[in-house]
């Protein structure tokens, strides 16, 4: 899989000699309503397969998937090109006119395909009736569920509910946080429960504060584990919520090292305890209702 970075001003738009059918999107969390555009694209045309998606690096934006995520995931969809945005102030404020013009037609795709509702240009002004009078355009019929179509948007208000069956229902696959064990309050230890702790990367998403059964990727093995999404009210308020992850039977040394913690289930929402002797019964009742990894 081929990836191109583009830039604000659309001047580095590489010329391909490969004939093309561009997928037209946003394809944050890459759901099951993207990984359904994604194989239309693949049963409509014989050419290769490209992908628009924008960098997540935005302050204040959240995301389902992190850039790298979303690369993975489309290599895992075997796409051939990804082309990537930047989110600033002089892309937003290309017209449609100039994006077709500065990138559609340098990259000359053979078909495009998207959904009803795609937008592009300043002020969303470009819209599949504007594509249709220069390019073969292939529409893809929302998929939903109860009557609403599946959203990047409703997914990431799942989460945050704590609603993770349903977000991962969605996703067509478990919502995953990928971040760097860092140095903690060492309390896990102290509670007799050696916790793993994740800074979260203000692009993710966080979950509903509490407590989640989770699949952690430890040298790319599954291993299955309780997390807790918050500010520890009992033991030290925190500023800013931390993933704490307790990998179960897990004794390793994980400081420094990047992992993959997959969120299964909701198990309780967070809560302040009287005492760390409370806490820590609860924690008991947390990991021995740990079964299996399904």
């Amino acid at each position: 899989m081929k990836v191109f970075k583009i830039n604000s001003t659309l001047t580095n738009v590489p010329k391909l000699n490969k004939k093309l059918c561009l997928c037209l999107g946003y394809f944050d969390g890459v759901h099951i309503a993207h990984q359904r555009l994604i194989n239309e694209a693949k049963v409509t045309s014989d050419d290769q397969i490209g992908i628009i998606t924008f960098d997540s690096g935005v302050k204040g934006k959240e995301s389902i998937t992190s850039l790298e995520d979303r690369l993975n995931l489309f290599k895992a969809l075997k796409v051939d090109y990804v082309f990537v945005f930047p989110f600033s102030k002089a892309f937003k404020n290309l017209s449609a006119e100039q994006f077709k013009k500065k990138f559609l037609d340098k990259i000359h795709p053979s078909s495009l395909i998207a959904g009803h509702d795609f937008k592009f240009g300043k002020n969303r002004q470009g819209d599949i009736t504007y594509l249709k009078k220069y390019y073969t355009v292939h529409i893809v019929d929302f998929l939903k569920r109860n009557n609403k179509k599946i959203s990047s948007n409703d997914i990431i208000s799942f989460i945050k509910e704590g609603k993770i069956k349903k977000a991962n229902e969605y996703l067509g696959r478990a919502y995953q946080i990928k971040g760097k064990v860092i140095s903690g309050y060492q309390k896990g230890g102290e509670l007799t429960f050696p916790t793993a702790n994740i800074k979260i990367n203000k692009t993710y998403v966080v979950p509903k504060f509490g407590v989640y059964k989770v699949i952690t990727y430890v040298l790319g093995i599954p291993r299955l584990g309780i997390a807790n999404v918050g500010v520890h009210p009992t033991v030290n308020k925190l500023k800013e919520p931390i993933l704490e992850v307790h990998i179960k039977n897990f004794t390793g040394n994980l400081y420094n090292k990047e992992i993959y913690v997959e969120f299964v289930d909701f198990v309780r929402p967070e809560k302040k305890f009287k005492n760390e002797k409370e806490l820590i019964k609860q924690i008991k009742k947390d990991v021995s209702s740990l079964k299996s990894l399904q």
